[in-house]
């Protein structure tokens, strides 16, 4: 009987995690520049706070 849990898998599955997690807080701190630039091209420039609630909840909220 064999066991397919080898540990150099596992080890690529945690660089995979870590690798998304990266990609996701990249991309929401280019949508947050992007929209605050958007914001002053248009002249009306909204407080834009971001606030991360936990590791995977990030909300821009705008007053």
């Amino acid at each position: 009987m064999t066991t397919h849990s080898n540990p150099q898998d596992s080890a690529k599955m945690n660089m995979a995690i870590q690798g998304h997690d990266q990609f996701m807080t990249t991309y929401i701190d280019n949508l947050y520049v992007m929209y605050k630039w958007a914001a002053y091209f248009c002249q009306e420039i909204p407080i834009v706070k971001k606030k991360i609630i936990n590791k995977n909840t990030i909300a821009l909220q705008i007053q």
